[in-house]
Parts: structure tokens; sequence; C-alpha cells
């Protein structure tokens, strides 16, 4: 059992086989802390003896050696194993790999003994050579000519992004990025008045994830991307949800995934926004603190993820959140994150104000965050011109989410629901 408040798992001496799969559990994962008690007796334990029988138990049951350490707690009469996560996955009890699940040693499945191989051999996915050895990359081949401006595209392309390797043949990450595979690759719903009714559905299998992109982008357009006229009789573009944070979330889940699942990318869309789920817990070693911080990425596939950095469909060989962020920039919504341990979801709302253009929410972000504020103070916030800020104003206050208070040189503007001074 775990101690309350505390990471520590308890166990009695006597329970040998259940923390012997909890110590390999801890190896293949992140590793953790035991505290095992010696069972009651009319003597003092001995602990020593107790360490001894301890490291004899791992010696002779886990396969290869952990690393862990045993230190002794006299006042609490038990020893404590600290067990490190381990480089040389997958950590066998009596030939079966375990994983912890909460306060339980579970026995991994085969997708992920398969996983946990490949960490040991420091291997990834993507860089495995692929079963299909007939492919085409047409698209990949135009993405790169006109994204990178390359005179043309043949093997050697291939050889220097290290999708093809003399000898080996082509690799998991070339099959990705080929026009046809044999990979789930994504699947987009469009939901109506609940999630109840499916208006639109359309499963993308054995396709190039530029392909996937792409279909994922165009959806995007037809849902999200609408003209208004503003205040001053102009045509705008407005985008319900920022194509770059859709970009980035999509293009992170295919990078990040976990290939070895069968289940896709899961994009669904509503008016409330686009929901973003990619298989796969974490990838080893990241946590959801570096991860909502932005921190360079432990990449589950590095190489189809260097390939999407060359192309610019990511900013970075990261999480994407500091990109997803930056895109809701001047809104009053922001993109928020799941973590389990199946899957990472990502949810982009739609703006608070779907309607607002760039410089109409940094206006209204402004009066939100500012309160009560005369036009020249909202120019001098924002940077704006006055007189952009002044017809932004005038604009949001016709709109109703901006209220005008006074006359002449002390009116001031503020944000409608909130109080003026």
């Amino acid at each position: 059992m775990a101690r309350r408040g505390s990471p520590v798992l308890e166990y009695k001496s006597s329970e040998e086989s259940e923390w012997l799969k909890m110590a390999c559990a801890l190896s293949n994962c992140r590793g953790g802390t035991l505290e095992i008690t010696a069972e009651d007796t009319e003597r003092p334990p001995d602990l020593d003896e107790l360490v001894l029988a301890i490291e004899n138990a791992v010696n002779g049951s886990i396969e290869p050696r952990p690393l862990l350490s045993v230190q002794t707690d006299p006042e609490r009469g038990a020893a404590v194993v600290r067990v490190a996560p381990g480089p040389a996955t997958p950590y066998l009890y009596r030939a079966k790999a375990y994983r912890q699940s909460g306060t339980a040693a579970i026995e991994v499945d085969q997708t992920e003994r398969v996983r946990l191989e490949l960490q040991g051999l420091d291997i990834t996915f993507d860089r495995l050579p692929s079963e299909r050895q007939d492919l085409t990359f047409h698209r990949l081949g135009a993405a790169l000519i006109e994204g990178l401006g390359l005179a043309g595209f043949n093997a050697d392309t291939l050889r220097a992004l290290g999708l093809y390797q003399d000898g080996r043949g082509y690799d998991n990450a070339a099959a990705l990025l080929a026009d046809e595979n044999g990979f789930p690759v994504m699947e987009l719903v469009r939901y109506g008045r609940d999630h109840n009714e499916i208006v639109k559905r359309e499963r993308l299998q054995g396709v190039s994830v530029l392909e996937a992109l792409e279909r994922a982008e165009a959806w995007h357009r037809d849902l999200y991307v609408r003209e208004r006229v503003t205040g001053d009789g102009q045509l705008e573009t407005v985008e319900v949800v920022p194509l770059p944070a859709f970009r980035s979330a999509v293009a992170t889940a295919l990078a990040q995934r976990d290939w070895l699942l069968p289940e896709p990318v899961v994009v669904t869309m509503d008016e409330h926004g686009v929901t973003v789920t990619s298989p796969g817990e974490l990838p080893s070693g990241m946590t959801m603190g570096s991860y909502l911080a932005g921190a360079p990425s432990l990449l589950r596939n590095p190489e189809l993820a260097t390939v999407f950095l060359r192309l610019g469909l990511v900013a970075n060989l990261g999480s994407g959140v500091r990109s997803m962020r930056a895109a809701y920039e001047g809104s009053l919504a922001n993109p928020m994150f799941e973590f389990g341990d199946s899957a990472v979801t990502v949810h982009l709302p739609a703006y608070d104000q779907p309607n607002l253009t760039p410089t109409e929410r940094r206006v209204l972000t402004c009066l939100v965050t500012e309160g009560p504020s005369t036009r020249a103070r909202v120019a001098a916030a924002t940077g704006f011109a006055p007189s952009t800020a002044s017809k932004t104003l005038a604009t949001l206050c016709a709109m109703g989410l901006a209220v005008r208070s006074g006359g002449g040189r002390s009116t001031t503007y503020h944000a409608a629901g909130t109080e003026a001074d």
C-alpha cells in the first residue's frame, strides 16, 4: 500500500513476490521508493539481515539487475528501497515485464513489451526498418521542393533526411511520410448540436501524415475561418480557432504519438472548439510539468519530428505548448491539456468572442486587464495608433462588448460586465 501523503509503497517482507513485481515495474517506468517492513516478532528486527534478504531476492528474481539502493530505517523497523528508472528495459520478474498502475504492478501487454525493448536498445519506433519497402513520396517531394526551395527530389534527398539507408532500406518514418502505408493515421469528426450528433466523419487510413495534416486544415478552414465586415466597412478574415494553434496541436500529435498503438489521432470539432487526442502517454522521462512549460521534448519519433520541423509544420522540437498559447495571446480563452495512461489530449477552445478580429481581441483584453481606460491609455497599452484604438473601441461598443462613459477628454471605456470607476 502507499503511505498517506507520500509516494512510498509499503510492503511486508513476506510479500516478496508483490514487492519484487513492483521493483520490476518501477525499473521499467519512472522509478520510485519501496518500504519493506520485517514481520512482527518477539525480538527487534534484524535490519541488516532484512537488507541482505532483499538484495538476494532481487539478484535471484529480476533480470537484468535493477538500479536500486537499500537503506535501513531503524525507527520504522524497515528497509527503504529506492529504485531508479533503468536504461536496460525491459526488466523482467520471472520472465515477465511489469508496469506501475497506482499502487499495483501490472504485467505489460505485447505492445508495451515491444516499447520497452526499443527503449532498452535506445531505438525509436520511427527508426525501425519499415515492413513495406515499395514506397513512393510524391507528396513529400512536392512539400520539400516548395517549402525548402530544393531543385529536385530523389533518393539522395531521402538519405540526407535519414529516411533511407543502404542495406536497411526505408524506415518507419519514411513509411509514415510515404503516399501509402499501413498505419491508422487520423480520424476527423465534426459534431452537431451535441456529441450525439455526428455531422461529418472522415477516416484517414494508410495515407501520408502530410496528407492527413492537409485534410485536417481543410476541415479547419470550412468550420472556423469566417469573413466579417468591420465597423469601418472593411472585410476581414477571422479564425474562431487560430490556425497556428490548430496546426501545432495536430502536427505534434502526429509526431509524438505512440505508433505501436492501433488507434488513430482523433480530431473532433464543434462550435466550442477542437479536441486533439494523441494515442499514448507522455514519452518516458517527460513529466506533465516539463510538457506544460514547453521544454524541449523527449521525442518519441525524432526523425519524423525533424522532417516536420524542416517543413515548418512545427516551430521547434517541443511539445508545441508555447506555439499554441502564443496563438491565443489577447484572447480570454486558452488551450487546455489532459494527460492519461493511454492518451494526451489538447483542447483548443473557440475564442470567447469568435467574431472578433485580433485587433479587437487585443483591445478588449486591455479593457479587461487594465480596467476603465481612456482612448490614449488603450493606444499606449496596445501599441495601436490612436485612430485605430478609437475606431476599435467604437466597434466594441456597437457590439455590446464595451461601454463608454463620460465625454470629451475624460471619456473612458470599460469591458461590458465590469464596473466603471
